[in-house]
């Protein structure tokens, strides 16, 4: 359990929502200790937004630009695990993997 108060900051935001007011959040320095780096951890967002009350603030119009689609937005909101969010990249990320293999100039990791 982590309490902050946002406050304004220059140059970044002066009056940022719930200015002054005490919010809980996640001391993310704790989360990620032992988890793995290479990856996106979703658990942490789809955590956030189950919790969040008022679900339709909670994505705002620049997510699905930072996703690439609107899928993982709409994939969060139909209450879909993480597990299965991940399963629904392995068609396309096996048909790059193939695409890409033509162009590498080493051995692949894999």
């Amino acid at each position: 359990d982590f309490t902050f108060y946002p406050k304004s900051l220059p140059g970044a935001s002066l009056n940022p929502p719930y200015k002054n007011v005490s919010c809980r959040g996640y001391y993310l320095k704790d989360f990620f200790k032992d988890k793995d780096m290479n990856k996106i951890h979703l658990s942490l967002l789809i955590e956030m937004y189950d919790f969040f009350k008022d679900k339709n603030d909670f994505f705002n119009s620049y997510f699905d630009r930072l996703a690439g689609t609107s899928e993982l937005r709409e994939q969060i909101i139909a209450g879909k695990s993480e597990e299965e969010i991940r399963k629904s990249w392995q068609e396309d990320i096996d048909r790059y993997k193939k695409i890409r293999k033509k162009y590498l100039l080493y051995p692949d990791f894999e």
